[in-house]
């Protein structure tokens, strides 16, 4: 998914001569902070992707680094950052990480203690990772009979493991019980005690779990003995430990605290149609972007991140949606590169491809339809691609002359070049077109080609080729014909 972006972060952060220099200084703090720094900046990139492209994306990672010194530090810092983090299923990336690359020799650890300790952490887990099945647990209640987890009931189930001396258990179990009573939600929820005192057991269901939720089934567990084997089927070496279990039975989120479990319930059982581009959200973002006509790409990339940010790391994904598709919304209506091309970002990043947000009817309708189509113009004429090697009847404009006839898009010869789509009856082309003729003996070596679309020969190759849904368009390319810019304007402000 992400190959690309994986390459020119490499090559961008670690040229030959860094290469060179991480091996003759080793111990350089400047070197090591620039790997650092570039490492942060690639796992930000891919903050919000699954773990399943996490884990992939950080094993092409590694693979590419060829230097020996440089993989292992490359290795460790990915292994650190994921086991550190406090984004859920995140420490799924270290153990999937760690099993591949350190568990078989590939890559050394620094230190012997740290290596056994996350190996005891990987054993322990690899059996309760996110998408995993619900390891199978056969515990007594307090009554003395025996009861099955995640038994057959299609509901959703919490797997709370806990200790009557724990501190932080005991404001989980509060937190928990205001969650329940508040929301009521139709969940089953499995309190398993991991200590061995009865009394303690019984006395701390009775102070703490008196929950009043008609929706909730609670269900008292223990197993003082560890029969069940429930320390190594969970990776229970500390409480509290919860994980969220689907009705069929799968792993969908693991190391929980209170607030996270309720965030992700929340977006379950809360089924909420929203609309998007109201007149509000309209002067919102009026506000936002005070200045319309001086709008930049980078702009719109940092509100899109920013939203991300303030909302998605709260697991806050319903208020994620509706400022998300605002701006989507908002953008639609407006032209210009900066516009433009900051919706292209916002659709590539948070949009598309993010089924794990955008999955319901509605959402699919109202917002992946929407994006769909504005993701197929944008495909067109990309910066950073070679523009489309077609011939098409237009007028050249230089510095000295101007020309009418048929013109190679590729073989302009211009040190840039600048190509305006335009119709007759458009009088923003009309303007625009104004706008480049009085410019024409300013050029120096560059050139300008004129293209009536109406008139050139090859409506429907155009078409495919550059996002022509509104005129007039303005392509730049340099004297290789990779496109440098599109949808800006030549007319002074």
């Amino acid at each position: 998914m992400k190959r690309i972006a994986v390459l020119l972060f490499l090559l961008a952060a670690f040229p030959a001569a860094l290469l060179c220099q991480s091996r003759q200084e080793n111990g350089n703090s400047d070197v090591k902070n620039q790997i650092d720094s570039k490492l942060e900046e690639y796992f930000e990139a891919i903050k919000y992707e699954s773990i399943p492209v996490k884990s992939e994306e950080c094993d092409f990672l590694i693979e590419s680094c060829t230097d020996s010194l440089l993989r292992q530090k490359v290795g460790y810092k990915i292994l650190s950052h994921y086991m550190s983090s406090k984004i859920m299923g995140d420490e799924d990336v270290a153990i999937l990480v760690f099993r591949k690359w350190y568990e078989n020799g590939l890559l050394k650890m620094p230190d012997e203690s740290e290596f056994y300790s996350m190996k005891l952490l990987a054993d322990l887990s690899r059996r309760s990772l996110i998408g995993c099945p619900a390891p199978k647990l056969e515990m007594e209640t307090p009554d003395g009979s025996f009861c099955e987890f995640p038994g057959t009931t299609e509901r959703y189930k919490v797997l709370f493991f806990y200790d009557t001396e724990c501190p932080d258990c005991k404001i989980q179990t509060i937190l928990l019980r205001n969650t329940f009573e508040s929301e009521d939600f139709p969940v089953d929820f499995y309190a398993v005690y991991t200590g061995s005192m009865y009394s303690a057991w019984t006395e701390f269901i009775e102070k703490q779990f008196d929950i009043a939720s008609s929706n909730l089934r609670v269900t008292h567990l223990w197993d003082a003995a560890s029969v069940s084997d429930f320390p190594a089927k969970y990776g229970v070496i500390s409480t509290p430990k919860m994980f969220l279990v689907d009705p069929r039975g799968i792993i969908v989120g693991r190391g929980l605290d209170a607030l996270a479990l309720t965030a992700m319930l929340m977006q379950i059982f809360t089924d909420t149609n929203l609309d998007y581009g109201s007149e509000k959200s309209e002067e919102f973002y009026d506000s936002v972007f005070s200045y319309p006509d001086e709008v930049s790409a980078e702009q719109v990339r940092g509100i899109a991140d920013y939203i991300a940010v303030s909302t998605l790391e709260k697991k806050d994904t319903v208020m994620f949606r509706q400022m998300s598709g605002d701006l989507l919304y908002y953008l639609s209506e407006r032209s210009g590169e900066g516009y433009n091309e900051g919706m292209s970002y916002l659709i590539d990043k948070y949009i598309m491809g993010r089924n794990d947000i955008w999955k319901s009817e509605d959402d699919s309708l109202k917002i992946i339809g929407v994006a769909s189509i504005f993701a197929d113009l944008f495909s067109k004429a990309k910066p950073g691609t070679k523009i489309a090697d077609m011939s098409v009847e237009g007028t050249l404009l230089t510095r000295t002359r101007t020309r009418h006839g048929k013109f190679n898009l590729r073989k302009l010869g211009g040190s840039s070049n600048v190509i305006l789509f335009y119709t007759e009856s458009c009088p923003h082309c009309q303007a625009e077109k104004a706008a480049l003729e009085a410019q024409q003996k300013s050029l120096g070596r560059s050139k300008v080609l004129l293209v009536n679309i109406d008139k050139c020969g090859c409506r429907e190759e155009l078409l495919e080729n550059f996002d022509l849904s509104s005129t007039p368009l303005l392509v730049l390319t340099d004297k290789k014909a990779v496109i440098l810019r599109r949808y800006f304007s030549m007319i002074e402000k």
